[in-house]
């Protein structure tokens, strides 16, 4: 049933989702990775201290930036390599391509500095230690100097576009702060802490750092928003507002990763993560987690605050899925049963009831692909190598030792963002009088929703450790909601089930 509580202290626990991550991409072209050997402080990365996850390195020459394009920084990153440099970067409006930072790299940009990308085909503006080969990128930073620099992703040809601001991998001892982005919808989050496809690196991705003090204003995409974090360990989050989609999501996956970690050896997922002061408005939700098939470890978060979104923290249930892979059942009913059906074949030793969790679904970017997720019992049973291949030795992913405090969820009776499958738990007749159906997004037929704040949380686990499910520690307030809370749990009932979204009214996007 749906629980109208203000105050609560919950085992919070994994929701189903069918989001997939684009960040996929090969690298090409690849400049030499940088040769640096300075060794990190010794520091506890075991709260919300900025000071405690980066430490900048002394003695470092000052180099003026006195061009004006990307190819010109580049140089001069390039050309101070060696030992390093603190780069000022004066205020002016700046067209660029992709930057690369290598290891000692300072960039200080000064307050009220605009940085847009030259064309929509740039992929993102500054990358660290995004190749596999060479050794690990160390001690960087960009920040904003003397005030905020500003990202400028608004143009209207960057509409549903994957660009992103910022890419990190295999970096360590890093610091991203002190800006704002104005975003219009570009179709990834604008901060990746990516996993790193590499031969030579066991811990391919983000370690020792902080991104902080960052704001991201216009409209963000709805499946994105600011930070979309892969893989990390010892991270700190702080102090992060994003204006719709979700503020920080925890979502550790993407295909290249699964493909590099399935068969085991390689270290992946988000262990000792700090999050602090993450904030959303008008949007899915600040804070999300969701594990697909990474057994993350732990992630503390305390002053998230919700105002005007779907909810103020939303935690996915972890599982691994099988795909047709080469799309041989139809995008039908039938289809999808003769699907099911052909896997169901292909898992032995575990009875026919207890071998999926959930229905299948289809994928792909056109939905004519079907995927079906496996129970503990299948992952565990004797699998046939058309599963085996796809799976290797993945298990359903979690997320261990977590806690979550000080959440706010603020009500707001319009503009929140909405999924399609939040529309059950509004009564029928809201549909039409508290719902808006955005037209001018680019996206197909039902992708989003607008609508009232919905509750302080998201969670349709069924209280178990099993099948992807984890237990997650949560503590906070909704507020103003009275009785429109709608707190989503495993068992609450759907208040409606109709599929008339075609009934629901038009509406544009704010600020789009």
């Amino acid at each position: 049933m749906i629980k109208s509580v203000k105050q609560i202290s919950l085992v919070f626990l994994a929701v189903l989702t069918l989001s997939c991550s684009k960040e996929d991409e090969v690298e090409l072209n690849a400049i030499d990775a940088p040769n640096s050997k300075v060794a990190l402080k010794s520091v506890s990365y075991n709260d919300y201290d900025s000071e405690n996850y980066f430490e900048k390195p002394s003695d470092l020459p000052v180099k003026n930036f006195t061009g004006t394009t990307s190819t010109e920084l580049q140089m001069l990153i390039d050309n101070n390599k060696e030992h390093g440099a603190i780069i000022k970067i004066p205020k002016n409006i700046y067209a660029w391509g992709e930057v690369q930072l290598r290891s000692k790299i300072q960039l200080e940009i000064e307050k009220n500095t605009i940085i847009k990308p030259l064309n929509n085909s740039v992929k993102r503006l500054f990358s660290i230690g995004i190749y596999g080969t060479g050794e690990r990128v160390t001690d960087v930073s960009i920040v904003g100097d003397g005030g905020k620099f500003t990202v400028d992703l608004s143009a209207s040809a960057n509409l549903n576009k994957q660009m992103a601001v910022v890419k990190v991998g295999r970096v360590s001892n890093f610091r991203i702060a002190n800006f704002r982005i104005k975003e219009r919808r570009t179709a990834l989050a604008s901060i990746l802490v990516s996993y790193i496809k590499s031969d030579i690196d066991n811990e391919p991705f983000p370690k020792n750092g902080v991104i902080e003090e960052i704001n991201q204003i216009g409209i963000s995409h709805t499946g994105y928003g600011l930070v979309q974090g892969y893989s990390a360990s010892k991270v700190l989050f702080k102090n992060l507002s994003c204006i719709g989609g979700v503020t920080l999501r925890l979502e550790t996956d993407d295909r290249t990763m699964k493909g590099a970690v399935k068969d085991g050896g390689k270290a992946f997922g988000l262990n000792e993560v700090y999050a602090y002061g993450i904030r959303c408005t008008s949007g899915i939700c600040p804070l999300m987690l969701s594990p697909h098939f990474s057994q993350n470890g732990m992630i503390h978060a305390k002053s998230i605050t919700a105002v005007g979104c779907a909810f103020a923290v939303r935690v996915e249930q972890g599982f691994v899925e099988v795909f047709d892979t080469n799309k041989a059942y139809a995008p039908t009913t039938a289809g999808g049963i003769e699907f099911r059906n052909f896997i169901a074949s292909k898992i032995s030793g575990v009875g026919s009831s207890n071998k999926f969790v959930g229905a299948q679904y289809k994928r792909g970017n056109n939905n004519d692909q079907w995927a079906i997720r496996l129970s503990d019992a299948s992952i565990n049973g004797t699998l046939d190598s058309y599963i085996k291949t796809q799976i290797g030795t993945l298990k359903s992913g979690i997320f261990l030792n977590t806690t979550i405090s000080e959440v706010k969820a603020f009500y707001r009776p319009t503009d929140a963002k909405l999924k399609q499958t939040y529309l059950a738990f509004f009564p029928c007749n809201e549909w039409t009088t508290k719902i808006k159906r955005p037209t001018d997004i680019g996206m197909g037929s039902g992708f989003e929703y607008y609508g009232p704040s919905m509750g302080l949380r998201f969670d349709n686990t069924d209280g178990t450790t099993s099948n992807g499910n984890y237990v997650i520690i949560v503590s906070g307030n909704a507020i103003g909601f009275g009785s429109n809370l709608r707190n989503v749990l495993y068992d609450t009932p759907e208040a409606c089930t109709s599929n008339a979204y075609g009934s629901i009214p038009t509406t544009t996007s704010p600020g789009l």
